[in-house]
């Protein structure tokens, strides 16, 4: 350790004297309109020597940039600024200059014979392996909410249930802030939030050091709408859909864009009540059915408040960032179990789950055009989830069962960056201690009494070398110490377990129309909390779930290439490898009544591919994409105790994709179609089927400055998303079918309230991107 400790001080030293004398030049680089523009590549001259290149860099989300150059003698320098679409435009300035202030870019058109062809922004961009997508050409409807333009990004497979992004589960970045969220409760976040405030979405896959092992291979970052001065935007968006059956939801979300001075940010309210009903049918290996109604009454909100505050004495921002979510949720459900036509019992379920998560988070960034940079950081993750039920049925026998879970987590982390023009050098350290309890009744019977702790240990150090002009190398390394124990009414177990993690990405610009990225990452994926609480869940009479106390990590190990062609074209490839791979095992008890839980059961080969291709017409008035995934699973080696001969699903392909199509017919109205489909899901003991069907809407603005909004959608306007899947028990096998409520349609009403509109900036916490986040 004291080695390494070393090392990383002799690299700081060799760094900070190559670069001692080093200068630096910063600005805003915006369109005519007065939007920044992100990406516009900058080139540094010396002023009577154009063919020698001091340094190159970029402009970021907000348009700014500040460009580190060596020592020259000249006494002016030459920037020239220049992005795909506008024209480029040179400055000179005398190297005392530090900041050379606004520079606007106009819109380049090009004249072919009496056809005048105006360029845009493409749909997508790729800079260091990361993808942007520019938001408002993968939507024309105020009604989108988030999750509706995740669904047409590049390998995203979003559902009611999950998010998935070439086959891994991403973190969720929102203005530079991570959502420590369970996943239902992000879901129904960004099932509220509409896209009409947010400019960009990215989809970074690089796993880079300075991420948590196992729980941040993918993170996608979304970008509100920024400006630039004082002021405030206040938009609201109320909506309201009909279901099938006497089934409904409605929202509204609220959100505040401020800036005051050095002081800028944003407040957020959401809130979204559904009343949803399925009937579902079950049909058991030994003849028997289970029929059932379910009744799902559920009401979710959230606040955030995120601020930034840069006073100039302390060289850096401060950020706070303070989110609070609870989602109350009741279920009744009525079952029929019948057994060769004749029903033998009647029973009546109803629960009631109240979850909720306390989130809050203060950093100290230092300024991102120094040299040397420090992040301090703490969070503080705080939550419970009260959860019970109770049956009868007509037997005269009734019952009770209750969770209650509690927990917290303390996060801290410190972090050194060394940054030049061609370099940046980070070393850090995280620190995460987390404790969780549940309590498990029975009746009035307490079954399970346990108290989880676990402590993380982290140290990681990261180089970027951008070793070209369109070539850049980034060699991470991480390792993490982590102690764990639980205790249980006497009994208790502890584990201790030290992982190492390497991590590569090569990103180069081939041509000016082909960016390619090769990228190694290897981690190790800890159950959460929730996986490992054996803590029961009766789905019903004849089945239930748990947690499993010993279930042990594994490790996984990705290779990807990615590709950007022709500025549209995005296309990627990965294989991904996992050993002793842990996911859900379907098995009976002595009492034969079935239960699910988690287990460590086989190894575990993926090949995965994505393929989407935006398109514009008619001076963009016809815009979409068209999005293509698949990838082929093999599961092998499996561990003692699992049968591989009633594993249906050891080897199987899946693919889904969609088409959006929007027209915009005038400045006031449009419309969009988006047909989608998926395959039929095999995965070792599951089967589910696939389906094909398509979402549509339609929008109108009113009042003169086209402030107020109305949207009409229909979803699954062929009703095609029933669910419909097989659960293998061994050799016996249990058929299910859900009449879900997906056909709908939406109404939607939005307004934005604008004071100095377009002069609203707000700042961007860059740093948040790679701090923290809890899938437990």
């Amino acid at each position: 350790m004291k080695k390494i400790i070393v090392y990383c001080f002799f690299i700081v030293l060799v760094l900070h004297a190559i670069s001692v004398d080093a200068q630096s030049v910063s600005g805003i680089v915006l369109d005519v309109k007065g939007k920044p523009i992100a990406l516009a590549t900058l080139a540094l001259y010396d002023v009577n020597d154009t063919n020698t290149l001091l340094t190159t860099g970029y402009t970021n989300s907000d348009g700014a940039y500040n460009v580190n150059y060596p020592p020259t003698k000249k006494d002016s320098l030459v920037l020239q600024v220049s992005c795909l679409g506008y024209t480029a435009q040179k400055v000179v300035f005398p190297k005392s200059t530090k900041d050379l202030g606004v520079m606007r870019l106009k819109e380049e058109s090009y004249v072919l014979g009496n056809v005048v062809v105006t360029s845009h922004r493409p749909t997508y961009t790729y800079n260091d392996g990361v993808l942007k997508a520019r938001v408002e050409n993968l939507s024309n409807n105020s009604a989108d909410k988030l999750i509706d333009v995740l669904k047409r990004m590049p390998g995203v497979v979003a559902t009611d249930n999950s998010i998935m992004v070439n086959g891994a589960s991403p973190v969720v970045v929102i203005n530079g802030v991570k959502q420590h969220l369970p996943i239902s409760q992000l879901i129904t976040y960004l099932s509220t939030v509409p896209a009409t405030n947010t400019e960009t979405i990215a989809i970074n896959t690089n796993q880079l050091a300075e991420n948590k092992l196992g729980s941040e291979e993918v993170t996608i970052s979304i970008e509100s709408k920024k400006k630039a001065l004082d002021g405030y935007q206040l938009t609201n968006s109320t909506y309201g859909k009909l279901f099938r059956k006497s089934s409904f939801k409605y929202g509204n979300y609220t959100d505040a864009l401020l800036k005051y001075g050095n002081l800028s940010g944003n407040v957020s309210f959401g809130l979204n009540n559904r009343s949803y009903y399925n009937k579902s049918e079950e049909n058991d290996y030994d003849g028997s059915k289970l029929s059932s109604d379910n009744r799902l009454k559920k009401f979710a909100y959230f606040g955030i408040m995120n601020f930034t505050w840069t006073p100039k004495p302390i060289n850096g921002s401060i950020n706070i960032y303070c989110s609070y979510y609870r989602d109350d949720a009741k279920n009744k459900k009525n079952e029929e179990y019948a057994a060769s036509g004749i029903v033998e019992k009647l029973v009546n379920r109803s629960n009631k789950d109240v979850p909720d998560l306390l989130s809050f988070n203060i950093e100290y960034d230092s300024s991102d055009s120094l040299r040397n940079q420090f992040k301090l950081a703490y969070g503080l993750l705080s939550g419970k989830d009260d959860f019970s039920e109770n049956f009868c049925n007509n037997l005269n026998q009734a019952g009770f069962t209750g969770k209650k879970i509690n927990g917290h987590q303390h996060i801290l982390e410190g972090q050194y960056m060394y940054k030049i023009p061609t370099l940046e050098f980070k070393v850090g350290t995280q620190v995460y201690l987390s404790r969780l309890k549940e309590d498990y009744r029975e009746d009035i019977s307490l079954f399970s009494n346990y108290d989880i702790t676990e402590n993380l240990n982290s140290f990681y150090t990261s180089l970027q070398w951008k070793f070209m002009p369109k070539a850049s190398l980034y060699i991470g390394a991480r390792y993490e110490h982590t102690y764990y124990k639980y205790l249980n009414d006497g009994d208790k177990g502890s584990e201790t377990y030290g992982n190492f993690a390497p991590s590569l990405v090569f990103n180069w610009k081939v041509q000016n129309n082909y960016d390619t990225s090769l990228k190694f990452s290897s981690e190790n994926i800890r159950p959460g909390f929730y996986d490992l609480l054996p803590g029961k869940t009766i789905v019903s009479d004849k089945q239930y779930s748990q947690g499993n106390i010993a279930l042990m990590p594994c490790k996984k190990y990705k290779l990807s290439w990615e590709n950007l062609l022709f500025h549209y074209v995005s296309l990627n490839a990965s294989v991904m490898w996992i050993k002793d791979y842990w996911g859900t095992y379907y098995g009976i008890n002595e009492h034969d009544v079935r239960f699910s839980t988690n287990d460590n059961i086989s190894d575990f080969i993926s090949y995965i591919g994505s393929l989407s291709v935006p398109f514009a017409f008619m001076n963009n008035k016809i815009r979409g994409s068209l999005n293509l995934s698949g990838r082929y699973n093999k599961f092998y080696n499996f561990k003692d105790g699992i049968d591989p001969s009633y594993l249906y699903g050891r080897k199987a392909w899946h693919s889904n994709g969609n088409l959006y199509v929007g027209y915009e017919i005038t400045s006031r109205f449009g419309f969009y179609l988006n047909p989608y489909y998926e395959t039929t899901t095999r995965r070792l003991q599951t089967m589910s089927k696939g389906c094909c069907s398509m979402n549509l809407g339609m929008q109108y603005k009113l009042l003169k400055d086209k402030s107020l909004v109305l949207s009409v959608t229909a979803d699954d306007i062929f009703n095609q998303e029933r669910e419909s899947s097989k659960i293998f028990y061994g050799d016996k096998s249990v058929a299910n079918y859900v009449w879900a409520s997906t056909q709908n349609v939406m109404l939607t009403l939005s307004y934005t309230l604008n004071h100095n509109a377009k002069s609203i900036k707000i700042n961007r916490n860059a740093n948040d991107t790679d701090r923290f986040t809890n899938n437990n």
